[in-house]
């Protein structure tokens, strides 16, 4: 039997709701796990932006193991990084997360375990360097086990992708299925949550029972945890085997201010296209933060955006366009470009905004809000 761990969590499948309806990508799951064992991809990756339903994809995939009559162990990482610091305080001592995880591992490969399904295991600290090297360990060399792993922090799993890690010459791409959850169309968002299109476009993006994008303060907080943590944990990781680390050339507080400049810079513009249509041009100053971060990191910092799928490009309806970059979230979308028209009016005086055409503010501002509302809904094809 399995003692009590103090990171680690073992929960009990058969305690799990049962939740009917599934997102799209969940055949994705399904096929990793009807696929045969001589396939070379052991690892399922369920990865994704905070509330886009990862835990209750594991949850739904660890009940089909067990439904299909295999052996499967299902477990919770906490935040390790919070743990040391509790230890710390308390002055007692403290075991790895990785530790307690390869012991748990050694038990389920000689209890002839079949699935090993493991959530949040980006929270992990060493996460990169120790606990994803056991993973693999456990499915190249003993072969038998197979796993499922989820985490929020997923930036983590594109410097794996990109090899900025390497175990014995295997790429993740060679033994793992990836899978990304962080866009939620509209079909799925209707589906899953019965909500309707002018919930999407002002509060999608999350399946959250309450949106992140109600206010400035939960916007704020759901954006420092999903994604300027997601990124600065996830670098933060790589300093012991990677000497460009932007954390170690830069401090914490100027690359989260580029973050938040880059998502800036992608709702003003969708702004600026919607206000040049009705006449207004070059409104907005050039909104540029004063740090000592390079332009390629600044690049780098952008394509992270990408990369955890927050930013999409969307092409053009003609081939002589560029493509346009948005938010893959309409609640930051909508959140992001009505805060910056109201700062844009108010902060114009009577004499400027007459020079522009407006007459009226309250008029102008809602016929844009419209305008803003049809975009979205044209761009996510509601």
């Amino acid at each position: 039997m399995l003692n009590n761990y103090k990171q680690i969590k073992i929960l009990n499948i058969n305690e799990f709701a049962v939740y009917s309806k599934k997102r799209n990508c969940y055949s994705k799951i399904a096929d990793f796990i009807n696929a045969s064992n001589s396939t070379n991809k052991k690892i399922c990756i369920i990865y994704g932006l905070l509330g886009s339903g990862k835990t209750i994809l594991l949850q739904q995939a660890a009940q089909e193991i067990t439904a299909k009559g295999f052996k499967c162990l299902y477990l919770v990482c906490s935040d390790e990084y919070e743990n040391i610091k509790t230890y710390r305080k308390n002055n007692s001592k403290y075991i790895l997360e990785s530790d307690e995880l390869f012991t748990i591992l050694d038990y389920a490969d000689k209890e002839n375990y079949d699935y090993i399904c493991i959530d949040e295991i980006t929270l992990t600290k060493y996460f990169l360097e120790s606990t994803f090297n056991a993973i693999v360990y456990y499915c190249t060399k003993k072969w038998k086990l197979k796993f499922i792993i989820t985490g929020s922090y997923s930036y983590s799993f594109t410097l794996l992708a990109n090899n900025l890690l390497e175990i014995d010459d295997t790429r993740l791409t060679d033994i793992a299925e990836l899978i990304p959850t962080s866009h939620i169309p509209f079909t799925e968002y209707t589906y899953l949550l019965g909500k309707e299109s002018d919930d999407y476009i002002r509060f999608g993006g999350t399946l959250l029972e309450n949106s992140p994008y109600l206010d400035s303060s939960t916007t704020n907080e759901y954006i420092n945890e999903a994604v300027i943590k997601n990124i600065l944990r996830s670098i933060n990781e790589t300093e012991n085997f990677d000497k460009y680390a932007l954390t170690l050339w830069y401090p914490e507080e100027d690359i989260a201010l580029i973050i938040q400049q880059c998502l800036n810079n992608v709702s003003q513009n969708f702004l600026s296209d919607i206000l040049k249509a009705n006449g207004i041009l070059n409104i907005f100053k050039q909104n540029r933060i004063c740090t000592e971060i390079r332009k390629d990191d600044v690049e780098l910092i952008q394509k992270a955006l990408e990369n955890i799928g927050l930013v999409l490009s969307i092409p053009q309806s003609s081939s002589h366009e560029k493509s346009i970059q948005i938010l893959s979230h309409p609640g930051m979308l909508y959140y992001y470009t009505t805060t910056q028209l109201n700062l844009l009016i108010n902060n114009e005086n009577d004499v400027k905004l007459q020079q522009l055409g407006i007459k009226d503010k309250d008029t102008f501002v809602k016929g844009i809000n419209n305008q803003i509302k049809s975009e979205i809904a044209k761009i996510f094809s509601l």
